[in-house]
């Protein structure tokens, strides 16, 4: 019994323990529990903090997505702002320097036309004073005219000794005038003779003396002093009188040279303008048709300029006065000896000895080729035809000659290619058709220089 109860006791102390083991084994459960509960809670808390955490970590991710793609927007922006700036201030800069080129360019045309307008106005100043130095010298050309006249009608007075129709002078009173025929007095010499200036009765001469011992020299002192002292017009060189002792003719003198000299300039005169050539050429062709002879000779050489620069024709010893044959219509001449000069002289007098009217057609058609081109005669017509053929004769027009239209150039070419035909009966009549178109053009040239010289008073 003792054992059972002992076995009792100690199973009820087992039971005890058993019961007590139990309930700290509930409580370590439920203390288990709840630790596992706060560990649950603690866990529900970390997912949640977790969550609140990636929510936030997405969140402040997003924001720096956000972020960075304004600051890419910005730096886009800002880099497109530059490229703005860059483009503007290269806008800018090229404006700039093209205003600064335009102000230069702007002020070198203001400088060039104010450089131009004063020396326009220099040149108008200019041409204003020459132009009433031209008139002042016209005034006191007329007064000599006048003197001369005067001394030439004293000279004619009782006493003075005439031969002909022209007032004869003596060898001395040539040698006075001339120093003895002095070389420095000298100013021209030729086939024909030699040319001297000189001072009779306060007067200045030009005195041609023929060369001695020479029967043709002779025949045309006669022929030349015929022809002038019948004859008086502005364009033919007027005789004073001549020395038949020594073969002398006494001319006015003509200070500004020969057209052969002034047409290219020599001795640096001043270029003939184109006015200036149309109207030598009209008062050629006046002369001519008031001689109704053949001058036997035109040339540039013989066509000398008196102080006012009109022209006049001289050297008339080929000078033919021509008469009516009994079959032809036109007067003629015939000589078994053509004299002439080279270039100037007409192919068919030169073959056949026929003197006309034509011959001295065809010598002005050449001076009329060389007023427009300034070339020298030979070969100048069929140069000037191969050209205005082409249609290139404006490459021809003299440039000294100034701003020539070029169908009034033209006018004067083709005028010059009809007078200068090979074949004499194709040649225009002188005193007509020739006079005519010469007169036409001379008109329209007077009005340009006028309208000119009015211009530069305005």
């Amino acid at each position: 019994m003792s054992e059972r109860d002992d076995a009792t006791k100690l199973s009820e102390v087992t039971q005890k323990q058993l019961m007590s083991e139990r309930d700290d084994a509930e409580k370590l459960s439920e203390a288990t529990k709840e630790y596992t509960n706060q560990l649950m809670s603690e866990r529900d808390d970390a997912e949640k903090l977790s969550e609140a955490a990636q929510k936030q970590l997405m969140s402040e991710r997003d924001d720096a997505r956000k972020l960075s793609e304004a600051t890419k927007k910005l730096t886009e922006q800002l880099m497109s702002e530059r490229d703005d700036a860059k483009r503007l201030s290269e806008a800018t800069q090229k404006q700039l320097m093209s205003e600064r080129d335009d102000a230069r360019k702007l002020s070198e045309m203001t400088q060039k036309q104010l450089m131009s307008e004063r020396d326009d106005a220099k040149k108008n100043s200019e041409a204003a004073q020459k132009f009433i130095e031209q008139l002042t010298s016209e005034r006191d050309y007329a007064i000599k005219q006048v003197e001369e006249l005067q001394w030439l009608t004293e000279q004619q007075a009782p006493g003075r000794k005439c031969v002909g129709c022209f007032i004869g002078y003596s060898n001395s009173e040539l040698q006075h005038a001339t120093n003895n025929f002095h070389k420095s007095f000298k100013i021209g010499e030729g086939g024909f003779g030699k040319v001297y200036k000189g001072i009779l009765h306060n007067t200045t001469i030009a005195i041609k003396i023929l060369n001695e011992g020479s029967s043709q020299g002779e025949k045309e002192f006669h022929q030349e002093v015929e022809v002038l002292s019948k004859l008086q017009h502005p364009n033919l060189v007027k005789l004073i009188g001549a020395c038949p002792e020594i073969h002398a003719i006494i001319y006015e003198y003509l200070p500004n040279g020969s057209l052969e000299d002034r047409l290219p300039c020599k001795n640096n005169t001043s270029p003939l303008s184109w006015q200036a050539r149309v109207r030598i050429a009209f008062e050629i062709c006046e002369a001519l048709s008031f001689l109704h002879s053949s001058n036997g000779d035109l040339k540039p050489g013989n066509v000398l300029f008196d102080l006012n620069d009109v022209s006049k024709l001289s050297d008339f010893g080929l000078c033919r006065q021509l008469n009516l044959t009994t079959n032809a219509s036109r007067p003629i001449h015939y000589t078994k000896y053509p004299k002439g000069t080279i270039g100037y002289i007409d192919p068919e007098y030169s073959a056949t000895g026929t003197v006309t009217h034509q011959n001295d057609v065809y010598s002005f058609g050449i001076m009329l080729l060389q007023l427009v081109t300034c070339k020298e005669p030979q070969g100048i017509r069929q140069l000037v035809e191969k050209e205005h053929g082409k249609g290139t004769l404006k490459s021809l027009i003299d440039a000294s000659a100034g701003p020539w239209p070029f169908k009034e150039a033209e006018k004067m070419t083709s005028l010059g290619l009809r007078c200068s035909n090979i074949m004499r009966i194709n040649r225009p009549d002188l005193s007509t058709a020739v006079l005519k178109e010469m007169k036409s053009m001379a008109d329209v040239a007077c009005a340009s220089q006028w309208s000119w010289a009015a211009s530069l008073f305005r």
